[in-house]
This record gives structure tokens, C-alpha cells and sequence, in this order.
């Protein structure tokens, strides 16, 4: 499962706004898309841009990051362990 319709992209990469979620210079365009899906939709199996599900990944949207919001360390822990535990 996956969204590639561009429209649908950026309206998934708008659910990150209020994280304050600042990617690097060099990201594609759907950073944001990969990282609200990695981190609130576990019935992705294919994220955009060639992103990764694991977070140990050298593809993982985690890597889009410039840096990683200390507020959202432990909401991202939450729901990868969440999304670990209802596979």
C-alpha cells in the first residue's frame, strides 16, 4: 500500500506542520509525506521518494531530518512501538 498521487503527498506532508520539522537542503520532494506516513500510518509498505519503514534504514525519513525535535522523540517512540506491537 502506498499513495503516489502528488496532491494526496502534500496534503499527508501538511500533518507534520505543527511538529516543527525542518528537512535538509537536499531532500526530494515528498520528505514530509514519508515521515508523516513513517510515523502515524503503519499499512504503508511503500513510501514516496524511495523512504524506508525501518528507522536504522540509510533510506528512513528520519534521515530527511536536519534535526530531530526533542518534543517528538517521545511521541515518534510511542508510535513506532505501537505500530511494532499491532503487526
Amino acid at each position: 500500500k502506498s499513495d503516489d498521487n502528488p496532491e494526496d503527498l502534500e496534503r499527508i506532508g501538511k500533518s507534520t506542520e505543527g511538529l516543527e520539522i525542518e528537512l535538509k537542503d537536499d531532500v526530494p520532494a515528498y520528505g514530509h509525506a514519508a515521515i508523516a506516513m513513517w510515523l502515524f500510518d503503519g499499512s504503508v509498505e511503500t513510501f514516496p521518494d524511495g523512504y524506508d519503514e525501518n528507522e536504522t534504514s540509510p533510506n528512513s525519513p528520519v534521515k530527511a531530518m536536519k534535526e530531530f525535535p526533542s518534543d517528538l522523540v517521545l511521541l515518534a517512540r510511542s508510535t513506532v512501538l505501537v505500530k511494532g506491537l499491532a503487526k
